[in-house]
């Protein structure tokens, strides 16, 4: 069936296709299935493979192989061994700076290190920042998940962007980057959960957005990221309280008027679906709040009530925030 549209309207009106002509001396067509080939498959032919005895490769060898796949396996042997032992990602890195001084290998540790570092900025490994305990910075209800001993290390370091920005940037810039997107952790920049700014966090988020700037490198910043302070989680519960809202608001007031003449870009709270399902529903993620038997392992919490509290309050203040 052919379709004919009225123009000017939505309206569409099918008409029957012209029936062609059948020559009445031409054979008549079968539509009788044609019939089934049956193949017998050649039996499996047997390879043998003749195995080359290991040779030990040399260092200066290890450099002048592809740098990338070589990079890429001992990569993948550190995050076997971070996941088995509970290396913390940042004592990988240390180590690496610390131990592979070799000159014939200094572009294979810089590559390696770089490597690490583009995933922990792509966020496939833990925050970022460190400085956990620095310059007035109070824990978040990530810091508390972190060192609750349901994940390897304890992100009180990690990659150290907090002191290695500048690093980090120039390896963006070398990598071809464009675009970062990172969080600004509440706690750092309003250590009480509202009140006061503090200015090392305010000067340290400054100094990361012009360093990025600088490089054409656009910021994407999330203000929040599973990382509520644990200040306000103690006081009030958190999202699961309306009494967030105000203070959330202050907050993302705080850093549209600090860092918006760079940051074109913005997200209130990352995530939000997963936020409130893992946090208060199964208990996976921080503030680790369920019950049974929809999570397990939860000291506190309800899941039958708290997700679409918590829900319900997020969107607030993302409604909010968006207003200002």
């Amino acid at each position: 069936m052919s379709t004919a549209a009225i123009q000017g309207s939505s309206t569409r009106i099918r008409t029957p296709k012209p029936k062609l002509a059948q020559d009445a001396s031409a054979p008549a067509v079968s539509l009788q299935t044609p019939p089934i080939l049956s193949v017998t498959p050649e039996p499996p032919i047997n390879h043998v493979v003749k195995e080359e005895p290991a040779k030990d490769v040399p260092d200066a060898k290890i450099c002048s192989r592809s740098n990338n796949d070589t990079t890429e396996m001992i990569f993948e042997s550190l995050s076997l061994a971070k996941e088995q032992n509970g290396m913390d990602i940042g004592s990988i890195i240390s180590y690496i700076e610390q131990r592979v001084t070799n000159e014939t290998l200094q572009n294979f540790r810089k590559q390696l290190v770089a490597k690490l570092r583009r995933l922990v900025l792509q966020g496939k490994l833990e925050k970022v920042e460190g400085a956990a305990f620095e310059d007035g910075r109070t824990p978040s209800i990530f810091d508390t998940f972190a060192h609750s001993g349901r994940t390897p290390g304890n992100a009180n370091v990690t990659v150290d962007q907090y002191h290695k920005y500048k690093e980090d940037v120039e390896l963006m810039a070398e990598t071809g980057l464009d675009a970062y997107r990172f969080s600004i952790s509440w706690s750092t920049l309003i250590p009480n959960g509202r009140g006061p700014v503090n200015p090392k966090g305010l000067e340290y988020y400054n100094n990361l957005i012009d360093a990025l700037v600088s490089k054409g490198i656009q910021p994407h910043v999330i203000l929040v990221h599973s990382d509520a302070p644990q200040m306000l989680e103690d006081e009030y519960g958190g999202f699961i309280s309306p009494k967030i809202i105000d203070d959330f608001v202050a907050y993302a007031d705080v850093c549209f008027r600090e860092f918006g003449n760079r940051v074109l870009h913005w997200t209130t709270i990352n995530e939000a679906n997963i936020f409130v399902i893992g946090g208060y529903d199964t208990g996976d993620s921080p503030p680790c709040r369920c019950s049974f038997p929809f999570g397990r392992n939860c000291t506190t919490g309800n899941s039958t009530t708290e997700p679409y509290l918590a829900g319900k309050t997020a969107w607030s203040c993302r409604i909010q925030s968006v207003r200002i």
